[in-house]
């Protein structure tokens, strides 16, 4: 079952659906194309890692992992371009990435929405939030070299992002009351008074009851070697309940307060130990949506 690990979220989603979407767009393309949406569009990965710097978003997706695993590709960047992408919208290059032996958590892609600035002291400081607020949540494309259990995408805000600022821990009780600390931060630690999980989405894993329940609109979600469009909403995102304890406003994600967004392969945990899910992936025209 879920348990709290380092950067690793599991959450709950109930209600998006894969978009077979046929009809015409702009340009001749799909209308579930993003190039139909350009100031939606994230990242087509023609030529590099770059999300589309529109509405003061800015920056580059990064690979991260458990301290027992390896990324194929790319060296200390884990990742590469590569030639071909999405037939459907952008032919041409993906973002590729492949991994072995995370037994621990797993592995993930991500990206801020906003370059983290300068601590002063040759580091960094706080990540920045961004407000995607005007939308209703995500997609994008992807396959996999074989059919890919374990998947989640998670949605890092100001109250559960580690690397955030410090701030007030309102009281979902009453969130306009004395908040429950000052000054906290979330942290990934079982057993910690401020052990919580960003709030997300899994898919897939129908053979795990819990699982199956919290995330019910989505069991039907799993990557295989045909490129898909996944579409995941920001108010079906949930905590992780075993890594429960802090909460955001109202206990839900805050939008407008967005940190980073991640698409994870969870290490195989069914039969009670973690086992790596060796993976290779590849990902394609992600895209706010309204």
């Amino acid at each position: 079952m879920m348990t709290a690990r380092r950067l690793h979220w599991i959450g709950i989603m109930t209600a998006a659906a894969l978009c077979g979407c046929k009809s015409s767009g702009g340009g001749g393309l799909p209308a579930n194309c993003p190039q139909n949406t350009p100031d939606d569009l994230i990242s087509e990965f023609e030529q590099d890692n770059s999300i589309k710097a529109v509405n003061g978003r800015q920056g580059g997706w990064y690979t991260y992992g458990d301290d027992v695993g390896a990324f194929t590709f790319g060296g200390s960047s884990g990742y590469e371009i590569a030639a071909d992408g999405n037939p459907t919208c952008s032919p041409s290059g993906s973002l590729h990435i492949a991994g072995t032996g995370f037994a621990q958590w797993g592995a993930a892609t991500g990206v801020d929405w906003k370059p983290r600035p300068s601590d002063g002291d040759g580091g960094y400081a706080d990540k920045m939030t961004y407000d995607a607020s005007a939308y209703r949540g995500i997609a994008f494309w992807a396959k996999a070299s074989t059919v890919l259990d374990g998947v989640q995408v998670s949605f890092p805000d100001l109250y559960t992002d580690n690397a955030a600022p410090p701030h007030d821990m309102p009281d979902p009780a009453n969130p306009s009351g004395t908040p429950l600390c000052t000054a906290c931060k979330c942290i990934y630690t079982p057993g910690s008074d401020y052990n919580c999980s960003p709030y997300l989405v899994q898919f897939g894993l129908k053979g795990d009851s819990g699982v199956a329940t919290l995330f019910s609109g989505y069991m039907n979600y799993q990557l295989n070697t045909t490129w898909q469009r996944f579409q995941v909403l920001f108010v079906d995102a949930k905590q992780d309940p075993g890594n429960g304890g802090y909460k955001a406003p109202g206990d839900r994600l805050t939008a407008d307060k967005l940190t980073a967004m991640a698409i994870q392969v969870n290490a195989d945990y069914s039969t009670g130990t973690a086992k790596p899910r060796d993976f290779e992936i590849w990902i394609d025209d992600v895209s706010f949506i309204k």
